[in-house]
């Protein structure tokens, strides 16, 4: 969920006062989110991988080395003690195209400890690869959680991978998985493939694809719609051509027979919608 942002101070301090603040606060705000990644980098990794990560043949000499491990994203779920992790494993020497295994893993707090419940493979889901799913050079990705109604829980996933090579191509997948407190399972219910995308053709040439996505109850049947705004940007330095287009309307996509379905309709976007997070690396180049 977006933070709400931090109100201006009514005290009036001197301009080098001020920025001394702000430079202290900026350094302590580097160092608390730098060590609190690294936490829960070293905590999930322990928790998923209890004897360590596993050895796996390498992707480009063919010789088994221990697989990487990488942490992007946690959701707390917050009406049941239970958390969403997104990580990967990797192996490659992160010089070239690797080979990533992507997954949404499941945590549950008792009794003030944490506990693995599931651990689900979403590779085959990110559209972007060379010879195999999960085949590419880098990825970014963020884990969110919202309410479809009083009594289910949703999901969102949002996956950016590249492949090398100078036309630096990438593409985002959006995955939305039910999730059953009492089970602690997930189902996938929604995926958005290629919901990003970009490439590049020689310099100042390229064309590029993203999208917003926004939660609300437009019908007020009390089952919270997905509403996509999809953006497009084309550049072309040769013939000095340049396109910028923002979808006026949104694609609604109801929650119906426990999946989200396009509906084939059109709205605006209400003012008390929720954006869903996505990858920085997602956005359209300007």
């Amino acid at each position: 969920m977006p933070i709400d942002p931090i109100k201006k101070p009514t005290k009036t301090t001197s301009l080098c006062g001020e920025r001394a603040r702000s430079v202290i606060l900026l350094v302590l705000g580097i160092v608390f989110f730098a060590g609190t990644t690294l936490a829960q980098e070293v905590r999930y990794q322990s928790l998923f991988y209890p004897k360590g990560l596993p050895l796996k043949k390498d992707f480009h000499s063919g010789t088994e080395r221990k697989a990487l491990y990488k942490f992007y994203s946690e959701a707390e779920l917050l009406p049941v003690k239970a958390r969403a992790i997104l990580f990967s494993e990797r192996t490659g020497a992160g010089i070239s195209d690797n080979l990533f295994n992507v997954f949404l893993g499941l945590v549950e707090e008792r009794k003030g400890k944490l506990i693995v419940q599931s651990k689900m493979d979403v590779t085959k889901f990110i559209s972007i690869y060379v010879e195999e799913p999960g085949n590419f050079y880098d990825m970014d990705g963020v884990v969110n959680f919202f309410t479809i109604s009083k009594n289910m829980l949703g999901i969102h996933v949002n996956i950016w991978a590249v492949i090398s090579g100078s036309g630096a191509q990438s593409a985002a997948s959006d995955l939305f998985f039910l999730f059953d407190p009492k089970e602690k399972k997930i189902k996938p219910i929604l995926t958005l493939n290629e919901s990003s995308k970009f490439a590049k053709s020689g310099d100042g040439n390229y064309v590029a694809q993203d999208t917003s996505i926004y939660l609300t109850d437009i019908d007020h049947d009390l089952l919270k719609e997905l509403l996509i705004i999809e953006e497009h940007h084309e550049t072309n330095a040769l013939r000095g051509f340049s396109k910028h287009v923002v979808a006026s309307k949104a694609k609604v996509y109801k929650f119906k027979e426990n999946a989200y379905r396009f509906t084939n309709t059109l709205t605006d976007i209400p003012t008390d919608a929720v954006v869903l997070q996505r990858s920085g690396r997602t956005k359209v180049k300007q």
